[in-house]
């Protein structure tokens, strides 16, 4: 049996008696490192709150990397959001953060790698006239407030594995910078402007459980430590993951979506919306 990825990596389901196990398979030669860091990253890390999702094996067939791991049952914490009861959702935003390490002191390594990492990618992108205000935005701001931690790297909804009231996270992705406030932006990149359901129906129910769990994010944010400082940190590292999106973007639908939310973002950052 095989599995839809997101990343053109192949995935396998194995069996073996009763247990399952999903082998993920390098999509081509080039990827291998990336995949060798995405399968250290899942073996060494477990995030507070979560279940793990154990990696048993691993090597090289035909020269593509590989690695086994569970196979999680469970419904995409995208799909339970359509009919989760209200009551949970504080739990879930507690569980989402609950990884999350309060500020002590700037980073000053962080501006040197955000810079960079910003100025590579407005060198790809630099036909793309609509985003140099945005790229100003992100070149002018200070990222000495990106707290380095363990993280997943692509917490989103789709992401992460719901089993009863077990939390399982799947496809942890190697990052240029490693910190929780990244997966809090890649939480309010579902629970804001509703990425993972770009192509689904949406109905009220979704609506009023993402809306909830936004608001609930924020609030635990803004709680911590210099919580204001973090909140527009991490709002500025959601502009900067849909910035990072661009080059991968095949269809007008899909960039239509993205200019719209792109922009969105950017104006709740000067408007500093969060404050209200």
């Amino acid at each position: 049996m095989k599995l839809k990825g997101f990343s053109g990596c192949k995935l396998d389901i194995i069996e073996t008696g009763t247990k399952k196990f999903v082998k993920k398979i390098s999509a081509n030669k080039n990827y291998n490192v990336r995949l060798q860091r995405q399968q250290l990253k899942q073996s060494e890390i477990i995030l507070n709150g979560f279940d793990a999702c154990h990696v048993y094996d691993f090597g090289t067939e035909d020269g593509l990397f590989y690695f086994v791991m569970d196979y999680v049952q469970g419904k995409t914490l995208s799909e339970e959001m359509f009919n989760i009861n209200l009551y949970k959702i504080d739990c879930l935003a507690e569980k989402l953060l609950n990884h999350a390490i309060n500020y002590e002191k700037p980073n000053y390594d962080a501006e040197l790698i955000f810079d960079k990492k910003i100025s590579d990618l407005h060198k790809h992108l630099f036909r793309v006239t609509r985003l140099n205000e945005i790229f100003l935005m992100l070149k002018n701001f200070s990222w000495q407030y990106v707290i380095p931690s363990k993280c997943h790297g692509d917490l989103t909804l789709e992401n992460i594995i719901v089993s009863e009231d077990n939390l399982t996270p799947i496809d942890y992705l190697d990052s240029f910078y490693d910190s929780w406030m990244l997966d809090a932006a890649k939480i309010l990149q579902d629970a804001d402007i509703m990425w993972s359901y770009r192509y689904a129906k949406i109905n009220s129910n979704l609506i009023v459980r993402l809306t909830i769990m936004r608001d609930l994010i924020i609030k635990k944010i803004k709680a911590m430590h210099m919580g204001g400082e973090l909140i527009e940190t991490v709002y500025m590292l959601l502009l900067l993951n849909l910035v990072r999106i661009y080059p991968y973007v095949k269809d007008y639908r899909t960039e239509n979506f993205l200019n719209a939310k792109v922009a969105y973002i950017a104006n709740k950052i000067k408007n500093r919306e969060w404050e209200g």
